[in-house]
């Protein structure tokens, strides 16, 4: 990217660098989460408000026409995955990703409001179960992120989380999963 934008490799810790506005982890090596996630017991738990329909908005519904379960992976041949989400403080995405060595997102969270943290937010990729997660935080009055997470395993099992401080607001926002 660096050489087709004519931008600098900015390296900022090893595993984490930009070009440009765009962000790259690479998942094994920038492990700034310091979480451990057990998958299957996120998306099979009926009950875990993260990843189904709520009154309190913890959901991220795709964009489409018939979307599976919350269970299934993605299929690429449905093109890129978007999805919309209200967002208290955590929500994952509603499928786990995988095919692929590197995942582009393309992050947006509205101004909904919230005051103290407004537009603080993370992203994170999760590896499959009692996997680590690599994430990326941006501050106060970041709205927008367009993160590529690399060095991703093609036969393994990705998922992402959007988290937001415990600040008491909601936000809205949407995200974009797609690949090389």
């Amino acid at each position: 990217m660096a050489q087709e934008t004519g931008q600098s490799i900015i390296c900022h810790e090893p595993g984490y660098y930009t070009v440009g506005k765009t962000i790259f982890i690479d998942v094994r090596t920038y492990k700034s989460d310091n979480g451990t996630y057990n998958l299957d017991e996120i998306y099979n738990n009926p009950n875990n408000t993260f990843t189904t329909s709520s009154t309190s908005g913890n959901v991220i519904a795709p964009n489409g026409a018939n979307p599976p379960k919350t269970s299934s992976v993605w299929d690429w041949s449905e093109g890129s995955y978007t999805g919309d989400f209200k967002v208290k403080v955590k929500v994952y995405t509603n499928y786990r990703f995988t095919g692929y060595s590197s995942y582009y997102t393309d992050v947006f969270v509205g101004d909904d409001g919230y005051t103290n943290t407004s537009g603080a937010f993370t992203v994170t990729a999760i590896q499959d179960n009692n996997g680590e997660g690599a994430s990326w935080s941006g501050g106060k009055g970041t709205y927008r992120a367009n993160i590529v997470f690399s060095g991703c395993n093609p036969s393994e099992r990705l998922a992402f989380a959007i988290s937001k401080p415990n600040d008491g607001g909601q936000a809205t926002g949407s995200i974009t999963v797609s690949h090389p």
